[in-house]
């Protein structure tokens, strides 16, 4: 599509897609991408952009050692699982009790 994602690349993208028709995006699941939500904000400024969880739970993972990787990933499955808020507080409470919380 382009050679790098800029700003002006995404603008351009929201902007052709509301000149085709398309309404505000009320809600925009990205990679965290900055350029991508400062555009997006500025094209769609009711949009709620949301940083996919696979996104969040890779740059977490960044922090803990190459060791411990796999064990806090399956550890951390039931909070990322969870149908609600009250099923992921319980999830996160048993994590933080754990050894590798």
């Amino acid at each position: 599509m382009a050679e790098n994602a800029c700003a002006s690349f995404w603008a351009t993208v929201y902007n052709v897609l509301q000149a085709r028709g398309q309404g505000n995006i009320l809600i925009a699941v990205t990679d965290g991408l900055k350029a991508m939500t400062q555009a997006l904000e500025t094209a769609c400024p009711k949009t709620e952009p949301q940083t996919c969880i696979v996104y969040l739970i890779r740059a977490s993972i960044a922090f803990i050692s190459q060791r411990d990787h796999k064990s806090v990933r399956n550890a951390l499955k039931p909070f990322y699982q969870a149908v609600d808020a009250e099923q992921a507080e319980r999830a996160l409470q048993a994590f933080e009790i754990s050894e590798l919380g």
